[in-house]
């Protein structure tokens, strides 16, 4: 009897040795049989789910934004308050941030070479991916107006998009130059404090 094989789970497990790889070898180091390698697989297999190098990259990253995208959709259907889940998805977004340091430099080497980023479509790739998470937040953010939980002089979009720029930046930061812990905690701190003070009714 032939040996069924769970597709998304094999893509998933690509993806993941992808990410290790990444890390250490950058992305110009990285070879289609050292992923292999990795995921414990031939290079064919890896071929079966991925076209090419940038085409996993590219999935990596769009795994990154899926999950948080997802995380935050589910919040909005949530019963819980529209303004406690902002400031909650907020603070999970700076969760783990020791572990995809080393994938905020490969990101960074994509845009430090024109021609890799414009043959992988980065801007146009980044500039949906952020404006999925802005149409979550602003989700969240119009589900607290209408019950009346968030000032209804905030115009959504703009504060969402606004939102998802500062949550990007601090990530940025924090992943480049690795501040203090104890003064990491002070910006977390801060930034809910801010939050809670320009939604508030």
């Amino acid at each position: 009897m032939p040996k069924i094989v769970n597709k998304e789970k094999k893509r998933q497990d690509i993806v993941e040795a992808s990410v290790q790889v990444f890390k250490c070898k950058g992305y110009q180091g990285t070879r289609i049989i050292d992923i292999a390698k990795e995921a414990g697989i031939g290079k064919g297999t890896v071929y079966e789910y991925f076209n090419s190098k940038d085409e996993i990259i590219l999935g990596v990253f769009e795994e990154l934004f899926l999950d948080y995208e997802q995380l935050l959709y589910t919040r909005a259907q949530s019963d819980r308050s529209a303004f406690e889940e902002i400031i909650s998805s907020v603070a999970s977004a700076f969760e783990d941030l020791d572990d995809c340091s080393e994938l905020i430099l490969v990101y960074f080497e994509l845009w430090s070479s024109r021609q890799l980023y414009e043959s992988l479509g980065l801007r146009e790739k980044m500039g949906q991916w952020f404006e999925r998470l802005s149409a979550a937040y602003t989700k969240l953010i119009e589900k607290g107006q209408r019950s009346r939980e968030i000032s209804s002089e905030i115009e959504a979009r703009a504060f969402a998009r606004t939102l998802v720029s500062a949550i990007d930046g601090i990530i940025l930061h924090y992943c480049l130059f690795k501040p203090d812990k104890v003064f990491f905690a002070k910006q977390k701190q801060e930034l809910e404090r801010t939050l809670r003070r320009s939604l508030a009714p």
